[in-house]
């Protein structure tokens, strides 16, 4: 199930909050996730430090982000130092700078929804129920260390999901163009980047695996 691009979310109570770490960085969200996604890839576990990254897909319209850095409480684009922005060709990822705790990322394909690390939720404040998670993604890169419970009622892909590859492939069509809501267009943070990570490039170049996942 993916966002609708065009819906138009009429005013909502926030039903779930987040926080990293340090607690200075909040989130709220006026719908729950879509859903809930188990990401293998390497760039993921690299970046969580376990074998994998669980992540919540989140309508944009319904997602505010926040920091307190200071005491000085303020919508996240008007602090923009705080967040370390590390892009590829086909994502931007946002973490914390205080703390380190990894906070989203952004595909430009889906320039709609939001992946949220669904592990910052504070489940105290969830109003409802959470989905169950749907899927294993990119198994490919899974840890060789770690395994997977056979019975656990997920789906299983060795990249993307298909309707992702669709959209992907659709993107790469259309000549590749990059979400209004990145950093350098929508916060003017050319200045502001912290690094920008080139390991993946556009998943091996565009590839896709004889199964029909994304490599």
């Amino acid at each position: 199930m993916e966002p609708s691009s065009d819906a138009v979310l009429p005013e909502l109570p926030t039903v779930l909050r987040g926080s990293c770490r340090c607690g200075r960085c909040i989130y709220t969200s006026k719908t729950l996730p879509v859903s809930i996604t188990f990401c293998h890839c390497v760039e993921c576990r690299k970046a969580s430090g376990s074998p994998f990254l669980s992540f919540g897909l989140f309508h944009n319209t319904a997602l505010h982000f926040r920091s307190t850095h200071h005491g000085a409480e303020a919508p996240i684009k008007q602090q923009p130092s705080h967040i370390c922005i590390d892009g590829t060709p086909i994502a931007i990822r946002g973490s914390y700078g205080s703390c380190g705790s990894p906070l989203f990322m952004r595909y430009h394909c889906r320039p709609d929804g939001t992946s949220v690390v669904i592990g910052l939720v504070d489940e105290a404040s969830v109003v409802g129920q959470l989905p169950k998670p749907k899927e294993h993604i990119f198994l490919q890169e899974k840890a060789k260390w770690f395994s997977v419970y056979e019975d656990d009622g997920l789906a299983r892909h060795n990249g993307f999901n298909e309707p992702f590859q669709n959209r992907f492939k659709e993107w790469v069509l259309e000549g590749c163009p990059r979400r209004a809501d990145t950093p350098e267009r929508a916060l003017g943070l050319e200045n502001e980047i912290v690094g920008t990570s080139g390991a993946s490039g556009v998943r091996s170049s565009l590839q896709f695996g004889a199964n029909g996942d994304a490599g």
